[in-house]
Parts: C-alpha cells; structure tokens; sequence
C-alpha cells in the first residue's frame, strides 16, 4: 500500500522553520523603512533646494519667509502644486525659511524637536552633528538645510 502526502510531525517542520526565518527577516524589513524615508526626505529637500536656486538666478534675491507647508511663490514654476504640503516621510512639514536663522533655508518643522530620523538626515548629508554644518537644528523645531548664511 503506498502512501501519499505529509505526517503532520513534516508538516510542523515545516511550519517552525518558516516561523524562525520570518523572526529573522521581518526586523530588516524596519530599517528599510528608515532607510527609504530618509532617501525620500533628502530627494525631496534637493528638489527644493534646486527650485530655490532657480528663483534666485531668475530674481536676483532669495525667496521670502513663508510658513510652514507654504511654498514661495518664487519657486513655484519649479515645482510641482502644492510640493510644501506633503508630509515629509521622517515627519513634519516643509517650510521655506528666509531670512530667518538663515539667509536661505529649506526646513522640516516638527513641534516635537529634534528626532532620531534627523541624526540620519545629518549623518548623510553634513556632518551627523546637528549644531553645526549646513544641516542643523534651529530654535529646538527645526531642521535646516542652509542653502546661504
């Protein structure tokens, strides 16, 4: 007589190991995340940073400060409606500083203070210290990206 098909001791193999190799790949699933929405952050803050440059040369002076989640009319025709109101991806918003703690700055807002996902921003764009460079916190709720001091 011949026999087809699992015992159910194969099929409880089977299940532990994918429970341990589920255990082992979902924490890395975490830091992608972090690590993705930091990529996303620091692309988005370039795209600004460009439109900024480009209302410069096309004015001959910086934008003025606005608020946060108000992108400056001077940036735009380089960007696309209503770039400032998305939700950065480390949290927060945008805001457009100039003048204030800086000539020139693209800024993320967030009321909290300063948080881990900042260490990481500085840590890929400047200095990884948050006092000092052209990425630093200001006034304990902002992070600038300081384009002119």
């Amino acid at each position: 007589m011949s026999r087809h098909g699992f015992t159910l001791v194969e099929l409880l193999i089977v299940v532990v190991i994918l429970g341990i190799l589920a255990a082992v790949v979902i924490p890395q699933f975490g830091s992608y995340r972090s690590d993705t929405d930091i990529a996303a952050t620091i692309t988005a803050i370039h795209g600004f940073q460009t439109a900024a440059e480009l209302a410069f040369l096309a004015n001959d002076e910086w934008p003025a400060d606005t608020h946060a989640n108000v992108m400056p009319p001077e940036m735009e025709p380089y960007l696309r409606p209503n770039a400032f109101l998305k939700v950065p991806p480390v949290g927060g918003a945008y805001d457009w500083q100039g003048g204030w703690g800086a000539t020139a700055a693209i800024s993320i807002y967030n009321r909290g203070g300063p948080t881990e996902a900042w260490r990481l921003l500085d840590e890929e764009v400047d200095d990884g210290n948050l006092q000092e460079g052209k990425v630093r916190v200001i006034n304990n709720q902002y992070l600038f990206f300081i384009l002119a001091e």
